[in-house]
């Protein structure tokens, strides 16, 4: 049952979900009773989670808010009774919609001030609160009036940074310059989308030495409180990142007290008033000043430390906060004191493995110990990123007790980070080069870390991924509700937005894309654009290449290679302009078709021309309106055969074929899928084509023309899955009409239709073109220069060998 506490039942708007690392505080809402509305950019979350979910780009605040309108106006029934973030990126949203629909939270004022660093420097500055001396920064100019007015040490950072994030420290000059030119070329909305906000302004500031704590604390009617302090583990300079933290902080009665007051000043300063806040604080020689000052719960371990040292519920106090419950909280003494300790790398890779002791597990004294990676994922340290592989919390009743058992477990979990080597003078020689290639690297571990899950992936793992389905019809929906169902993290991008929404695909972050993108009149090369646009991201996907989808639009070049490899086609011959000669061995009938189109796209009833004048009529048509070439192809009369193919290389599947008999359509109708037969006013003439599933036809003939589809297949280089158009006259001779590389997947089409008579369902059908491309990329050897990662016993003769190294304990 939810807990008594004046949450449960009420409707909490959630902002973001925080993903794998925060996503035990969705759950601990919920687990307290609180009904939650998610607003979150993916579906990221266990549904049994929330009661309602609201897709957005959090990092849009008018969509969000007109999102969310939309939302309540479908949804009279819900009444938003409070709303809350327990993320950095979401404060100034989380103000925005508060004072919108009159919810408790801080202002507007308050939310910028506690994210925007110069703001909040600029506010302590003018109280006299503990302050660092700082300079905005906007250009060169900039820096060199900071380092005359400031100097050395000094730190560098970002306005809207996150956490640790591109917090680096300067000891000359040139350091100096080199770091601001690193701050501008990485610090934007690829990285993080909260760049977006940042306009180019960063920080620098003198660099304080001491102690640093954090401070936990709310603010409720205005009045702020301190639950606990943290102390922070010693950092590793130049950068700043985090390597864990100790509760209770060993600070004597005096430090205490000046934190406590420091802390409980600024927030009064910054004008929080309504929302959980973490304060970190730096012990200086000449004080306590400040390093931060956030709205909102300290990350990753914080929320846990608090709770086992001072048994306070920091979820509970915000929700608490923001339903405009009074809060009611008392600190136990302090009996126990806990330690938690970040699995970070020496150097950026991607995890090749995971071991761990699970008996010291059953410890009790083990609080929680987390890991934000698995096998195959990258980690990125600085200079290329600022991330951790997870943590442990443990307790002891001494200090000493909680170290020796944090190394315990330290030694016990084994996660080993292969290093990335593209190129051998990447992130080696001097500091200076390494922020000089850090993008660089970064993009390309991201790119390795994909192929290298997919090649240690099975099943389940695959399921886990973060995959993405690419469709511009009707068949996104039905795919991704059948996904879904089947336990796959999959998210739906509509490639058919204009513009295309490339800053949506990067941001989507996809281990694997399902792409499904098909020709359309308004964009015939959409589909070989978006693979193309795959291939350039690196990421994986399914279906084939966008050399093999423009190749396959281009029906001349198509002929060219059909008749180049002995493959039987209609006699063919095409034109660009009008004043070009036709052959002569070409007979009427003939069919006239853009040279340039998927399918029937283009071919009407009347492309069929029975002589000089319909045929002059028709190229006029195709050349001079359509403005392409046009493709003139002896007319067959005869059935079609549609062969769909499932699978790649000796595993190519040939599915059951069907065939279309056109002898029961009515007089003055060509036997052709001609566009004019889908329309309402031809539905009886299309419906008249009789559909044999499967084909009725010799197996002489069934053997014949599976070999001929395999055939294309390869030639082409199709992957995962294709169908080949045939056309086989009155004496039983195929002819190859049309390759479609990426042909329909709606339940109407051939494709589910040809995989439902060799036994799949709809979504085994699916799941196997994901795991044939998942085996494609699995079986694919990396080349030597573009290797992935290197091994200590590969390739010694390329590239510089570099061993594996375990994370750094």
């Amino acid at each position: 049952m939810p807990e008594s506490n004046g949450i449960a039942g009420k409707n909490i708007l959630l902002i973001s979900s925080g993903g794998r690392r925060m996503r035990f505080t969705l759950e601990r809402t919920k687990k307290l009773g609180a009904n939650v509305i998610l607003l979150n950019e993916v579906a990221d979350f266990r549904k049994q989670a929330v009661g309602h979910y609201i897709e957005t780009d959090t990092y849009n605040h008018d969509e969000t808010l007109d999102r969310l309108k939309a939302f309540l106006q479908h949804h009279p029934d819900v009444h938003l009774h409070g709303a809350i973030t327990f993320g950095d990126d979401d404060v100034p949203l989380l103000a925005r919609i508060c004072d919108e629909f009159d919810l408790r939270g801080n202002s507007q004022e308050a939310a910028m001030r506690t994210r925007n660093k110069y703001e909040m420097r600029k506010r302590l500055g003018e109280t006299g609160l503990g302050n660092p001396r700082f300079q905005l920064l906007k250009t060169k100019r900039d820096l060199q009036r900071a380092i005359e007015s400031i100097g050395f040490p000094a730190v560098l950072k970002p306005a809207w940074g996150t956490d640790s994030e591109f917090v680096i420290m300067v000891t000359d000059p040139k350091e100096a310059e080199t770091t601001f030119r690193y701050l501008l070329h990485n610090c934007n909305e690829q990285y993080n989308p909260i760049f977006k906000y940042n306009d180019g302004m960063f920080l620098y500031e003198e660099y304080m030495e001491g102690m640093e704590v954090s401070v936990e604390c709310f603010s409720q009617y205005g009045i702020p409180h301190v639950v606990g302090i943290n102390e922070k583990q010693p950092i590793k300079l130049p950068y700043f990142v985090e390597y864990g933290d100790i509760a209770p902080a060993r600070l004597d009665e005096e430090d205490l007290q000046e934190v406590n007051k420091l802390a409980e000043s600024a927030l009064i300063a910054l004008g929080v008033t309504e929302s959980l806040a973490h304060i970190e604080i730096k012990i200086t020689p000449t004080g306590p000043k400040i390093v931060e000052v956030a709205s909102r719960m300290g990350g990753d371990d914080i929320y846990f430390n608090v709770r086992h040292v001072w048994d306070v519920d920091m979820i509970e106090i915000g929700l608490q906060i923001a339903l405009g419950e009074r809060v009611e909280t008392k600190r136990k003494p302090v009996q126990d004191c806990v330690i938690c300790r970040y699995f970070i790398p020496e150097h950026s890779g991607i995890v090749s493995t995971i071991q761990q002791n699970k008996e010291l597990l059953e410890n009790k004294d083990v609080i929680q110990l987390t890991l934000t990676k698995d096998v195959g994922d990258a980690v990125l340290v600085p200079p290329e990123g600022y991330q951790n592989a997870g943590w442990v919390i443990v307790r002891g009743k001494t200090y000493q007790q909680a170290e020796t058992l944090l190394e315990q477990m330290m030694r016990s979990v084994d996660i080993n980070v292969t290093k990335f080597h593209r190129d051998s003078s990447l992130g080696k020689t001097t500091r200076e080069n390494a922020l000089d290639t850090a993008s660089i690297l970064r993009t390309q571990i991201i790119e390795a870390s994909r192929l290298a899950k997919l090649r240690s992936s099975d099943l389940q793992d695959v399921r886990l991924m973060r995959i993405g389905i690419f469709s511009n019809s009707d068949a996104g929906e039905a795919i991704h509700a059948t996904l879904a169902e089947r336990g796959y993290r999959v998210e739906l991008i509509d490639v058919g937005e204009l513009p295309l929404p490339i800053r949506k695909i990067q941001n989507g972050k996809f281990d694997f894309v399902l792409n499904l993108c098909e020709t359309s009149p308004n964009t015939p090369f959409l589909s070989s654009h978006i693979a193309a646009l795959m291939e350039m991201l690196q990421i994986p996907f399914s279906g084939s290449s966008a050399a093999t989808m423009s190749m396959a639009l281009d029906k001349i070049t198509v002929k060219k290679l059909l008749d180049y490899h002995d493959i039987p086609t209609p006699p063919w011959d095409y034109i660009e302009n009008l004043n070009d000669e036709l052959s002569t061995e070409l007979t009427y009938p003939l069919i006239i078709k853009p040279a340039r189109a998927d399918h029937s796209l283009g071919i009407r009833k009347r492309s069929v021309v029975k002589n000089e004048r319909e045929l002059r009529k028709q190229l006029a048509v195709i050349i001079e309106e359509m403005k392409q070439p046009a493709l003139i192809e002896q007319y067959v009369e005869g059935d079609e055969i549609d062969v769909c193919i499932l699978g790649n290389g000796d595993e190519a599947e040939v599915l059951p074929l069907i065939r279309s008999v056109f002898d029961q359509m009515p007089k003055g109708f060509w036997h052709i899928y001609s566009s004019d037969l889908f329309t309402e006013e031809n539905a009886k003439v299309l419906n008249s084509i009789r559909l044999e599933k499967p084909a009725r036809i010799s197996p002489k003939l069934n053997k014949l023309v599976s070999e001929i589809a395999l055939d294309m297949f390869s030639i082409f280089e199709c992957r995962d899955y294709a169908e080949i158009e045939l056309r086989v006259d009155q004496n039983g001779n195929p002819f190859v009409l049309e390759l479609n590389p990426n042909p329909g997947i709606l339940l109407t089409d051939f494709l589910p239709q040809a995989a439902e008579l060799a036994g799949y369902d709809y979504g085994e059908l699916l799941e196997s073109i994901i795991w044939s491309a998942i085996e494609r990329y699995r079986s694919s050897a990396p080349q030597e220069r573009e290797a992935s990662t290197e091994e200590a016993s590969t390739k010694v003769d390329v590239v510089e060998v570099v061993p594996e190294q375990k994370i750094v304990k």
